[in-house]
């Protein structure tokens, strides 16, 4: 699932991963998210950005999937700063601070996939 508020964003990084192979689910926002998980679909990876409009941000998403659905893996993304790793809720090889390249992003899906 790709969890971006930028319209255009979200449709570039989930049409790059369709091609890629993989079946996506988008939401603009993390109350989206949470509508699609909480409804039972099939996820198995979330792309999120860190900045999101509402009262709940990316990182509080993560901590959301991690408390509900831990076997789900989250990456984020975050043109602000790196604090989703550096408070460590986010590993380092999960996340991709922005300019990030969609080849990397959909590598890296591939191998939490395959893994």
């Amino acid at each position: 699932m790709v969890v971006e508020d930028e319209i255009l964003v979200r449709f570039t990084v989930a049409d790059h991963l369709r091609e890629a192979g993989h079946a996506v689910l988008e939401a603009a926002n993390t109350a989206e998210a949470l509508d699609i998980l909480t409804a039972g679909e099939p996820v198995a990876v979330i792309f999120t950005d860190v900045q999101m409009p509402g009262p709940m941000d990316g990182l509080m998403l993560v901590r959301w999937v991690r408390e509900h659905h831990p076997s789900v893996a989250v990456l984020v993304t975050s043109g602000k700063d790196d604090t989703a790793v550096t408070s460590g809720l986010v590993p380092a090889e999960a996340f991709f601070p922005k300019p990030y390249l969609l080849e990397v992003i959909a590598s890296r899906i591939r191998s939490l996939l395959e893994g």
